[in-house]
């Protein structure tokens, strides 16, 4: 299975992926795939091409990620916009690019988790 277009959730509890899911539902996109900690050593283009995964135990730092594959402009601006209001505090959120799309979900969270902090420091 390929997914085109497709949102990838790391780290949301039952509720929230409920609440992300009810976004998705109503902008008419596809059900989001979610990540496991499980996952760390797989590519990002292999999950979304839909691989199956052999589970280890790396670890994952903790933070909520959404990430954007293959969405139009327009569907990523309504549903980045919708995600921002659902949440009091911001998950991070980031479009899969053609250089991202080779990582490893363990690289790319672990980046993105490190930009933020960049962002956070330098924007005070």
């Amino acid at each position: 299975m390929t997914n085109d277009k497709v949102l990838i959730i790391f780290g949301f509890d039952a509720r929230e992926q409920e609440m992300i899911k009810k976004i998705l539902t109503q902008n008419q996109l596809p059900e989001c795939l979610i990540l496991k900690k499980s996952m760390a050593k797989m590519k990002i283009g292999q999950i979304v091409s839909g691989l199956k995964y052999k589970a280890n135990d790396d670890k994952l730092p903790d933070g909520k990620v959404v990430l954007f594959y293959g969405f139009s402009d327009i569907e990523l601006n309504k549903t980045f916009k919708e995600i921002k209001e659902a949440f009091i505090k911001m998950p991070i959120c980031a479009v899969v690019t053609d250089i991202s799309v080779n990582w490893t979900l363990e690289h790319l969270i672990n980046h993105l988790i490190e930009e933020k902090k960049w962002h956070e420091k330098h924007t005070k």
